[in-house]
């Protein structure tokens, strides 16, 4: 497999030690045990609270903070790069984005985070295979924005 697709357990500990090896200005990554999982598409808009606030979402309740929120593909609006900069103001951003197509205005976001608060926000999209239905709810994952690349340990 190559870089830009998601493998599977027996890679991490070696490309857990390569990220560890790099200087933060060398990557922007991130490790984190929790996935927040969805298979519809989700909107940032309204969601500086954290909690998923929009009742016919299947996340609804639940919280993204720290999280690689994982989604097929963003529901826009024209605001979502201003949303992500609130998550990040209020603290309750996710850690990464996993996304099958990522948008425009989700990605300026990320971007906007690093530039105005120092927080990146890793986000990955177009990976050789579905992230939807190799990522699942409490896996480990390193997203590697530098490298387009997402590691998935169970």
């Amino acid at each position: 497999m190559d870089e830009s697709s998601v493998m599977a357990s027996p890679q991490i500990d070696s490309r857990l030690e390569n990220y560890c090896n790099k200087t933060p200005q060398e990557r922007l990554a991130v490790l984190v045990k929790t996935v927040s999982l969805s298979t519809e598409e989700a909107s940032v808009l309204g969601q500086a609270g954290a909690p998923v606030i929009d009742p016919r979402h299947e996340l609804y309740g639940q919280n993204i903070k720290g999280k690689v929120f994982v989604f097929p593909e963003g529901r826009g609006s024209t605001v979502g790069a201003a949303v992500i900069l609130e998550l990040v103001r209020c603290g309750n951003a996710p850690a990464a984005i996993v996304n099958r197509k990522t948008e425009g205005i989700l990605a300026a976001g990320g971007i906007l985070a690093d530039k105005f608060y120092n927080v990146p926000i890793p986000i990955v999209d177009d990976l050789n295979c579905d992230p939807i239905t190799e990522i699942k709810t409490g896996d480990w994952v390193v997203v590697d924005a530098s490298s387009g690349s997402v590691i998935v340990g169970k």
